[in-house]
């Protein structure tokens, strides 16, 4: 009588293959998601802290123009993104303006009809950060405006990222 034995294969059978990638994408996953986080917390605190600087920009200048907000004038492109022109002196910037005036630049700006960033192209006077005075006609929009006429204040943006102004 011929008794048969049992032979162990040391390869990797097709369902043990398939947990080991299982676990392993798990693992990336609890690694990966919390990086994520930090990273979209810091970009966010980043954009925040430029946002403050700018509008403090954007309020020294009135001081220093009868408390008057910037408005249109003779320049190359629309005051919603060239108003940096008009400020960016009371930012400490001084020069022609560039992609690498960080101040003005969103860490999560991806632009919208230019295939780079608002940052980084001269259209839009290299600012990911536009101004509340779009000149359109029947636009609500606050250039040229003594910024003690202002209604509500805190309820009034003076610059934000395109995506928040369109």
């Amino acid at each position: 009588m011929r008794i048969l034995t049992s032979r162990t294969n040391a390869a990797f059978t097709l369902p043990d293959l398939l947990a080991v990638l299982g676990a392993l994408v798990f693992l990336t996953a609890l690694v990966l998601v919390p990086l994520e986080r930090t990273r979209r917390a810091s970009h966010l605190k980043t954009c925040e802290a430029n946002l403050m600087k700018v509008n403090r920009a954007v309020l020294d200048f009135a001081k220093d123009h009868t408390d008057t907000l910037p408005a249109p004038q003779e320049g190359p492109g629309e005051l919603q993104w060239w108003y940096k022109e008009q400020v960016k002196g009371y930012a400490g910037l001084k020069g022609p303006s560039t992609a690498q005036d960080v101040l003005f630049a969103c860490p999560d700006d991806r632009g919208y009809t230019d295939p780079k960033p608002f940052h980084q192209t001269a259209r839009f006077d290299y600012g990911s950060y536009c101004f509340n005075g779009v000149t359109l006609p029947g636009v609500p929009t606050v250039a040229g405006w003594q910024v003690g006429s202002i209604a509500d204040p805190r309820k009034t943006l003076l610059t934000m990222e395109w995506t928040a102004h369109g």
